[in-house]
């Protein structure tokens, strides 16, 4: 293939290095992947350990509420494999490649009326480039 897109797919497999090098696979020489994977030090995840200490619920329960709020289905069922990524795991993940590239992005957590808005654009452009929700990564082999 020329060109592999998976966006928000490769961190439910429950074996994401796995899933990286089939990738890495199927693609031609100079072959393009484009992948979205969850940021593991993403501002919500950090505020959400934070909330948790200061509460003193457990850390299995913890988990289980940011899981949800990342990826829940209709029936409020979070997925049944989730995992997260830091930044600094990518070089290992995307070894294979001869070259990769990575930008924080997304942002959540705002009130829907300041998403829609000049406030939402303002933390798109800022926060999320340093602690954004997901991580997008274009990769060529």
């Amino acid at each position: 293939m020329d060109v592999v897109i998976s966006i928000g797919r490769l961190h439910h497999t429950g074996g994401l290095e796995g899933a990286i090098d089939k990738l890495f696979r199927v693609l031609r020489p100079r072959g393009v992947a484009v992948v979205m994977i969850y940021n593991a030090s993403s501002l919500r995840r950090r505020l959400f350990r934070l909330l948790h200490r200061l509460s003193r619920v457990k850390a299995e329960a913890a988990t289980r509420k940011m899981e949800k709020l990342y990826d829940a289905n209709q029936g409020g069922d979070e997925a049944s494999c989730l995992v997260y990524t830091t930044p600094d795991d990518l070089g290992v993940l995307f070894k294979d490649f001869s070259e990769w590239k990575c930008d924080k992005r997304n942002f959540d957590g705002l009130p829907y009326a300041l998403r829609m808005g000049f406030v939402s654009r303002l933390f798109l452009y800022t926060i999320a480039r340093f602690a954004g929700l997901d991580l997008h990564i274009t990769a060529k082999k």
